[in-house]
């Protein structure tokens, strides 16, 4: 299967994130007009093994927009020409390249970006300044683990079926491991589920309590990322793939709170394949998120 769309991930999942993540402006200037969304985060895919830097600013019509580390390097210099620079922009959302920790040491990606307040300015249509400073930190959630796939099977003579008849059979999700296509790139090897009798499986995972630093990881990267820390899990996201046999690419998000860790399949996406991809991510307070992926494979 293709990648997991990753703008269609971002788009779920920071239209909930951004109304409570760790973003002010800077109030002490009366002359500068707050960005009505500013934010910088790290994504880590710890299955694959790499990471990325994200950001966002959003406001009113603007012809040029800056972004400045703590050490007052110009990380971002946008500027508007033409006729787009009559019209502006309001918007701006950008992810960085990720390269895999065997061809970008994760310390040296953090020596890249590091912690402390970043700021973000614009300049309007009008000549007004806007401004937006963030905190950016290393303290990275670690990925969720503890996968379980359960779904129903048929019952075997001395079980007891449940109110519909059916049984459940669970099985943990195996650490990731990859394999070469015919075309020599690495992809996941999915789980097989057999005996499925139903199009009905629920994924569930351990809470995350823990930053990727103190917990580390199953993933075969095997580093121990960013830095300890105190972890609060703003929301959980579950990322679903297939693909129809008219190899229509469908993909669903949907977020979860904090306190929910189990997610039934929607039973409409059941009905359209035989083989899945899934993500599910965790997003921390402070903006970053760490992200899962596995698939499986149901058999007939």
């Amino acid at each position: 299967m293709k990648a997991l769309k990753k703008s269609l991930i971002y788009s779920a999942c920071c239209a909930a994130f951004f109304s409570s993540a760790a973003i002010y402006a800077d109030d002490d200037d009366e002359e500068d007009l707050p960005l009505s969304e500013a934010q910088l985060f790290f994504e880590l895919n710890d299955t694959d093994g790499d990471l990325g830097i994200h950001g966002k600013a959003d406001g009113d019509a603007w012809k040029r927009l800056r972004i400045e580390s703590p050490n007052d390097r110009v990380l971002l210099d946008i500027k508007v020409k033409s006729r787009l620079k009559k019209q502006g922009l309001t918007e701006l959302f950008f992810e960085s390249a990720e390269p895999t920790f065997d061809e970008l040491d994760p310390d040296k990606f953090f020596r890249r970006f590091p912690e402390g307040e970043y700021e973000i300015e614009a300049i309007t249509l009008d000549g007004e300044e806007l401004e937006g400073e963030v905190m950016l930190s290393h303290v990275i959630p670690a990925a969720p683990d503890g996968l379980m796939l359960s779904y129903a099977v048929d019952c075997d003579d001395d079980e007891e079926a449940d109110d519909e008849g059916e049984c459940e059979e669970s099985e943990e999700v195996p650490p990731a491991e990859f394999e070469r296509d015919d075309e020599g790139n690495s992809e996941l090897v999915c789980m097989e589920l057999e005996g499925v009798s139903e199009p009905e499986v629920t994924l569930s995972w351990e809470p995350v309590t823990m930053s990727h630093k103190e917990k580390g990881t199953t993933a075969p990267h095997g580093h121990y990322l960013g830095k300890a820390g105190e972890v609060n899990v703003h929301h959980y996201e579950v990322v679903i793939e297939t693909e129809t046999e008219d190899e229509l690419e469908v993909v669903s998000s949907t977020l979860l709170p904090p306190d929910i860790t189990s997610f039934e399949f929607p039973e409409e996406i059941m009905e359209l394949s035989d083989e899945f991809k899934f993500e599910i991510l965790i997003r921390d307070v402070n903006g970053n998120q760490s992200a899962t992926e596995a698939c499986f494979e149901i058999d007939d």
